[in-house]
């Protein structure tokens, strides 16, 4: 791993943005919430819920490599690694809103079904991961694309 300012920064920016879901998770099963869920709210939470996490989750990493942010009118142009922390910032935050929503069903419904859907968001921040390979492709700018090898489970 190399020591680029913006390669630690995204490191420690991925880890604060993983930690929050599972800080979250804990709370919800540590604290109830006093009275029932009103009747008929966990139905719509956790569709809304699945619609979200189907949605963002490979949107994520659809997103990440093809986000393109306005040139800069002032000031320094974009450099690769800051336009790979802002892609990184993007698409693990995408991940954590699934996740922390998630918990969010849960602590209000009490409803099970909502940790697997946790689980999935969690576990797709986890994978974006700023290492080698995904630093790599998230720093490829859009005319470097033919350079790079091709991933075989995204099309380009």
């Amino acid at each position: 791993m190399d020591r680029l300012p913006e390669r630690r920064n995204a490191v420690m920016i991925w880890g604060v943005l993983a930690v929050a879901p599972v800080l979250f998770l804990v709370v919800a099963f540590a604290v109830r919430l006093r009275g029932e869920p009103a009747p008929g709210i966990a139905q719509p939470l956790l569709l809304v819920l699945t619609v979200l996490v189907a949605v963002e989750v490979p949107v994520s990493w659809l997103w990440a490599v093809r986000m393109r942010p306005a040139a800069p009118s002032a000031g320094p142009a974009l450099t690769r690694e800051r336009l790979a922390l802002t892609r990184l910032i993007v698409a693990t935050a995408m991940c954590e809103g699934a996740a922390l929503f998630a918990v969010v069903v849960f602590m209000v419904t009490r409803d099970p079904r909502a940790l697997p859907l946790w689980a999935i968001a969690f576990a797709a921040l986890l994978s974006h991961f700023p290492g080698d390979r995904h630093w790599a492709r998230l720093c490829r700018a859009g005319g470097d694309a033919a350079k790079a090898p091709s991933n075989p489970l995204m099309r380009e």
